[in-house]
């Protein structure tokens, strides 16, 4: 009695669930640095709180300490309604999978992805892991919309205030008339521009605003 006993673990053997716990989720940790597929972190407003090397790749950026704590729709989503999107779906049910979007990389180029994304139970309150995965050019052909925008955007309703939704939402409708032009023109940007009032030049910054892949364009009339 009255003493103070001090126990120090000098073997890595025998290992109770609890101790073995710290272990696995740097294993964890581990994985998440060495997927080919961008790992986010986000907190509650969306901030980046952490990133792996796949990320960085993938918005052309060489340090963590550039994008750390900036909101993640700086280079995820077409417009700001994506992240918004996903943030709202993942509060309500706690997982997204495969939500259609696009990464904007630091020198202006967009890319098509797939986001798969979770709520993460923390001491200060809930984080939410996104795994960002480039498409493929084989499948880029077969995407017409992002069908996980246009079908969850109800959802934002009385979350996000009219006036930001609307902003949003215009974008969502222009990527779909410009992709609309391109079928109908099989693909041909000046009678695209033509049909959307647009000057080749114009169209041809909307399509990498966007991220749209419009196959084997054709210039001429």
């Amino acid at each position: 009695l009255g003493r103070t006993i001090l126990l120090v673990r000098l073997s890595s053997e025998d290992f109770s669930d609890d101790d073995a716990r710290p272990a696995a989720d740097n294993h964890m940790g581990s994985v998440a640095e060495k997927l080919p597929e961008g790992v986010v972190i986000v907190d509650q407003q969306g901030n980046i709180v952490q990133a792996n090397p796949a990320f960085l790749d993938l918005v052309r950026v060489i340090s963590t300490d550039r994008i750390e704590g900036k909101p993640l729709d700086t280079w995820l989503g077409g417009s700001r309604v994506d992240l918004q999107v996903l943030m709202a779906n993942l509060r309500e049910h706690g997982t997204m999978r495969r939500f259609s979007s696009v990464v904007r990389d630091a020198l202006g180029t967009s890319q098509p992805v797939e986001v798969s994304a979770a709520t993460i139970t923390a001491r200060d309150g809930p984080l939410y892991g996104f795994s960002i995965r480039e498409i493929p050019e084989g499948r880029r052909a077969g995407i017409g919309h992002p069908v996980g925008t246009t079908t969850h955007l109800t959802e934002l309703v009385g979350r996000v205030p009219l006036k930001s939704l609307v902003r949003d939402t215009a974008d969502i409708i222009e990527k779909l008339c410009i992709e609309a032009a391109l079928r109908l023109t099989e693909n041909n940007r000046a009678s695209a521009a033509d049909m959307l009032g647009l000057s080749r030049q114009s169209l041809y910054l909307k399509l990498k605003r966007f991220g749209i892949s419009d196959g084997e364009p054709t210039d001429g009339a």
